[in-house]
């Protein structure tokens, strides 16, 4: 249980540096707007003053928020149906493999089709 709400309260702090990353590029985008308008843009005069986000760690952290979200529902869960679900989500795996592995041969062949004519 413990472990459960450190992994929510990861989560929400991955959810917050989220949420300020698009903000930020939501301000990024308006200013290239304003720009390509030719409209004037404000001058930051505190720009030296601003630290630069990391965003390397922010899609591994938001993968992990998404894989803890699922792990804690299911811990209220039997074994049994724990061991069925995982068995579904390999099961939509590897019909997912067999789905891409049939597209790139036909895109391969597709290829080779038109490198013959």
């Amino acid at each position: 249980l413990d472990e459960a709400i450190i992994d929510r309260t990861e989560a929400i702090e991955v959810a917050k540096r989220k949420e300020k990353l698009l903000k930020l590029q939501k301000q990024h985008l308006d200013e290239l707007n304003k720009e390509v308008k030719g409209e004037q843009l404000p001058v930051e005069s505190d720009a030296s003053d601003k630290k630069p986000v990391d965003t390397g760690f922010i899609a591994a952290d938001s993968e992990q928020a998404i894989k803890d979200a699922a792990d804690i529902t299911m811990v209220g869960v039997s074994r049994k149906k724990r061991e069925l679900y995982k068995a579904m989500q390999i099961g939509n795996e590897r019909k997912k493999a067999k789905t891409q592995l049939l597209k790139e041969r036909k895109r391969l062949l597709d290829e080779a089709k038109k490198s013959n004519t």
